[in-house]
């Protein structure tokens, strides 16, 4: 093992949280002042109602970490594991990998963030997008270097 894991960074998933509890935050603040003209609506029901919206959206935050894909990689597969309740693992032999890129938008050079795209001789793995991967560069020579001894060790 390569001790090559993939789940999606802490810094990324903190980053789109505080972008929601901007969103929640500032509609709350637009409802209390919005009390000051409309003094019939009760404060307990607008915070009620507000922390209802904000746990809905940790649910969702919370529900879409569960469905991330993780991506492990040793000297002879990629295995790629997805799923919450029930868990699916499948295996990509090394050596059926055609081609592979490293992708990095202005932005994700800001964010330092990356995608690495691998394009694969099998039928079931046409192409595979592994998204948002802190240090991409880093992961992508080590994930090259594997490449490249399983395919010059093969027959």
């Amino acid at each position: 093992m390569y001790g090559l894991s993939y789940v999606a960074p802490f810094s990324v998933w903190a980053f789109e949280m505080q972008a929601f509890v901007d969103l929640v935050w500032g509609t709350i603040a637009g409802v209390l002042s919005f009390t000051e003209f409309v003094p019939h609506i009760p404060l307990i029901g607008i915070l009620a109602t507000s922390l209802f919206i904000l746990a809905c959206v940790l649910f969702v935050k919370l529900w879409t970490w569960s469905q991330q894909i993780r991506y492990r990689l040793t000297p002879k597969y990629l295995i790629i594991t997805h799923g919450f309740l029930t868990r699916t693992q499948k295996q990509l032999s090394i050596t059926a990998i055609k081609d592979m890129k490293l992708e990095q938008s202005f932005l994700d050079r800001l964010v330092r963030v990356g995608t690495i795209d691998v394009d694969t001789s099998d039928p079931s793995f046409k192409h595979i997008s592994i998204r948002g991967i802190s240090s991409p560069t880093d992961v992508f020579d080590t994930f090259y270097r594997v490449w490249q001894d399983a395919t010059s060790k093969a027959p």
